[in-house]
C-alpha cells in the first residue's frame, strides 16, 4: 500500500459522529504517513481557527502552485481542492474578491466539474449582488440547471423581481423537484444520488441563502403555484 492510499485510509475512519479531537487526531496521523495528503491537510484546517485555517490553505496553495511550475507536481487535483476550501474560507469572513479570485484560479486548471465552480461563483455574485458579472457569466454558461437556477432566484427575490421569479421557480421546479422539496421542508423524494445532489447544492448555496432570509418564506408562499 503506498503512502496516500495508507493515508486516505486513515481519514476514512472519519465519520458525522466523529468529535473535533478525533478528526483532528486522525488528519494529523494521515499527514505523518503522507505529508502530501491534501485532503488531510483541509481537514485538519478545518478544526482550527478562521486565520490559522486561511494560513494552513495559503501556505498548501503557494506549495502545490510553485511544484505545478516546476513540474514536480504528483498530485494536480490537490490544487484545485485546495483553492476551492480557501474559497469557502475567504467567503465565510466577507472577502468576496479574493473568493472570486480563488474560484477563477480554479477555473483556469479546468476541472473536471466546471459546473460546480461556475455555480460557487454565480452563488457569490449573488451573494454581493453583483449583477453585471452574475450576467456576463450567465451568458457564457446559460443558467439551465439547478446549480444555476438556485442563485439566479435568489438574485431575483434580493432585487425584487417576483414575476421573472416565478418563472425562475417554476423551471427550477421542472429541473431539480428533489431541491425544491428540501426547500419546502418536505420529505426527500428520488433517489439516493439525487438526493446527494440536491444536499450539495443547498450546501454550496447556504452563505447566500442566509444573506436572504424571507427568499424561502417567499417560495413556501408560492408553493400552489409551483
Amino acid at each position: 500500500m503506498d503512502k496516500r492510499t495508507e493515508a486516505l485510509l486513515c481519514l476514512s475512519h472519519i465519520d458525522k459522529d466523529s468529535s473535533p479531537q478525533t478528526v483532528r487526531a486522525l488528519a494529523a496521523q494521515a499527514l505523518r504517513i503522507d505529508e502530501d495528503c491534501a485532503e488531510a491537510l483541509i481537514i485538519l484546517s478545518r478544526t482550527a481557527s478562521q486565520p490559522e485555517q486561511e494560513r494552513l490553505l495559503t501556505e498548501e496553495r503557494k506549495k502545490r502552485e510553485e511544484r505545478i511550475k516546476a513540474g514536480k507536481e504528483n498530485d494536480p487535483a490537490a490544487l484545485g481542492k485546495v483553492l476551492q476550501e480557501l474559497s469557502a474560507v475567504y467567503q465565510q469572513r466577507g472577502a468576496y474578491r479574493r473568493a472570486e479570485e480563488a474560484l477563477q484560479k480554479l477555473l483556469l486548471l479546468d476541472p473536471a466539474d466546471k459546473k460546480k465552480v461556475h455555480q460557487r461563483l454565480l452563488s457569490l455574485y449573488a451573494l454581493r449582488e453583483d449583477e453585471e458579472a452574475f450576467a456576463g457569466l450567465v451568458s457564457a454558461y446559460p443558467a439551465e440547471d439547478a446549480r444555476a437556477l438556485l442563485p439566479t432566484a435568489v438574485l431575483a427575490y434580493k432585487k425584487g423581481r417576483y414575476t421573472t421569479l416565478q418563472k425562475i421557480l417554476s423551471s427550477l421546479k421542472k429541473s431539480d423537484p428533489q431541491l425544491i422539496s428540501l426547500l419546502l421542508g418536505r420529505e426527500e423524494i428520488g433517489d439516493d444520488l439525487q438526493r446527494q445532489e440536491a444536499r450539495d447544492i443547498l450546501r454550496g448555496n447556504k452563505a447566500l441563502l442566509d444573506s436572504a432570509p424571507g427568499f424561502i418564506p417567499y417560495v413556501k408562499q408560492q408553493e400552489d403555484l409551483l
